[in-house]
């Protein structure tokens, strides 16, 4: 597998980790608030699914005023139900719900959809133009059991249906705290390692190694 440059790497999801968490906590905060003491009276349950929109709704609002995305813009055409997509250059972010840390939501039957997901795996991207190719990423936002905020980049190198194994070779968590990233350790893949460093979704019918950035 191509070497990434982990520096810059940091460096280009540094400050969408930054915003996308502080935007997506307080959303958190206000929809909690709407929701349990306002006029919404929408428990978390079984109301899942419409806090998960709400929340989504408000934190793509705040984002529409913030001034701290570092050369990131938000898209302002990316159809209904308020998705939250973000460009740089020739690189783009798709925010996505999941309801677990193991799993990725698919492309589904959308071509345009498919098509983001069909990245080249960075292993045939040499050097320096990793991160400076016309790169799509995912990043995946949800709350655990201890209703703390988790966000996660992927870099999806393929579509895949429903229930199957998801295609991707690299997956970092966004911390706010920028400085934080100096504690983080790279570990790159060669295929013929690469069981030893796939994430639990991976363990098993993939066939694309992987390299994971986490605390």
């Amino acid at each position: 597998m191509s070497t990434l440059d982990a520096t810059r790497l940091i460096e280009f999801v540094a400050p969408l980790a930054r915003v996308l968490n502080r935007e997506f906590e307080i959303a958190l905060v206000d929809v909690d608030v709407a929701c349990s003491k306002g006029n919404l009276d929408l428990p978390a349950h079984p109301y899942g699914t419409a806090r998960t929109h709400l929340t989504r709704a408000r934190a793509r609002r705040r984002l529409e005023s913030a001034t701290d995305l570092e050369g990131w813009t938000l898209s302002h055409s990316s159809g209904p139900n308020t998705p939250i997509h973000l460009h740089k250059g020739e690189s783009s972010v798709r925010v996505l719900h999941t309801w677990d840390e193991k799993v990725v939501p698919s492309s589904g039957k959308n071509r345009a959809r498919r098509a983001f997901y069909c990245n080249t795996p960075f292993e045939n991207l040499g050097g320096q133009e990793v991160l400076f190719a016309q790169e799509k990423y995912l990043i995946l936002w949800r709350v655990d059991v201890q209703g703390q905020l988790n966000l996660r980049l992927i870099h999806p190198v393929g579509d895949w249906k429903y229930g199957s194994i998801a295609k991707y070779d690299l997956a970092i968590d966004l911390i706010a705290d920028a400085d934080e990233y100096s504690k983080l350790v790279f570990v790159a893949a060669d295929d013929d390692d690469a069981n030893e460093f796939r994430l639990p979704n991976e363990q098993e019918g993939e066939e694309v190694g992987a390299a994971d950035i986490s605390s």
